[in-house]
């Protein structure tokens, strides 16, 4: 199985749908093992305005993400294994 799929039936995914008032969204991962995944932040259009990887370590990770340098909108964070896709919507207003 994919890392993604051990993480939705295993783990957890908890990324909020507002950010917060200052642009921050808190990517928070319960993962059973070790992991690496790709994150990209998305505009509405689908262009990727980021594009990095996370080192997931066993237990819990917390990656906070400023939006503050964007423009208020919707976006959308997908976090990536190479098999699997998980994308969240994230509104900052």
């Amino acid at each position: 199985s994919s890392s993604l799929e051990e993480l939705v039936d295993e783990g957890e995914i908890n990324i909020p749908d507002l950010a917060t008032e200052d642009g921050i969204v808190n990517v928070k991962l319960e993962s059973p093992r070790q992991m690496r995944l790709q994150l990209r932040l998305l505009d509405s259009r689908g262009t990727q305005l980021y594009d990095g990887l996370l080192q997931v370590s066993a237990g819990t990770y917390e990656q906070p993400f400023s939006l503050s340098n964007f423009n208020k909108g919707a976006y959308f964070i997908e976090l990536m294994d190479g098999e699997e896709t998980y994308r969240q919507q994230v509104v900052y207003r």
